[in-house]
């Protein structure tokens, strides 16, 4: 099983490779709390833990993986993901 710390840097690296965006801690933390508030738009279920989610971040719209058991966002899905 990876650590939360693994799976924080994947996302990282994903959203500068998907999107050029380098997401600060401050910035993964916003968007969790757009998760928790009801700000982001709900997508669809991935599994039993994860969610997928659309997220309004600087003008732009990010598609991400968050992870319900870990509290966290997983990955940033390819832009050409979102509609």
């Amino acid at each position: 099983m990876k650590r939360s710390r693994d799976i924080r840097v994947h996302a990282r690296q994903r959203a500068i490779q998907r999107y050029g965006v380098n997401i600060s801690n401050k910035k993964r933390k916003e968007i969790i709390n757009m998760i928790h508030s009801g700000v982001g738009k709900f997508v669809r279920r991935r599994s039993v833990r994860v969610t997928e989610w659309e997220i309004p971040l600087g003008g732009e719209i990010f598609r991400v993986l968050y992870d319900k058991i870990r509290k966290d966002v997983v990955t940033f899905l390819p832009p050409k993901a979102v509609p």
